[in-house]
């Protein structure tokens, strides 16, 4: 298969890696804003893995915790240490609101503090269970 750039025939084939500038098209992203768009995505990625390995209510990163805790402790000290650590990373996870607001560039990011405080209120009273807290 021949690709004609600027008037001219370029020896390219399917499969060929052409290194450079050779087989530039105008109009066409380039290598560069390709890489730059899978590094962004990749980046954004982990961010949204990580924020969602948080442990707390409603997140997985709770889910797994709550489901380990649980296997060896039961529901109610799951539902204890996952909303108390859920407060913990609410009341981080505000600061973050807040300085970054400030800043001129406000970045949100869960857990919520209402959910998390109402799962540690119920677990103290001696009420637990993930299925309680985590959709509501």
């Amino acid at each position: 298969m021949a690709v004609l750039v600027h008037g001219e025939p370029a020896r390219a084939r399917i499969g060929d890696t052409v290194h450079g500038n050779d087989l530039h098209v105008p109009g066409l992203p380039t290598d560069a804003f390709l890489e730059q768009l899978l590094r962004a995505t990749a980046y954004l990625n982990l961010g949204l893995f990580a924020v969602n390995m948080i442990p707390a209510f409603p997140l997985d990163g709770g889910k797994l915790a709550h489901l380990l805790i649980e296997e060896r402790w039961g529901p109610r000290v799951a539902t204890l240490v996952v909303g108390a650590l859920g407060l913990v990373f609410a009341c981080i996870s505000t600061l973050v609101t807040f300085s970054t607001a400030l800043a001129g560039l406000p970045i949100w990011a869960p857990p919520g503090f209402r959910i998390n405080w109402r799962a540690f209120q119920a677990a103290c009273r001696g009420l637990g269970g993930w299925d309680r807290f985590a959709f509501r």
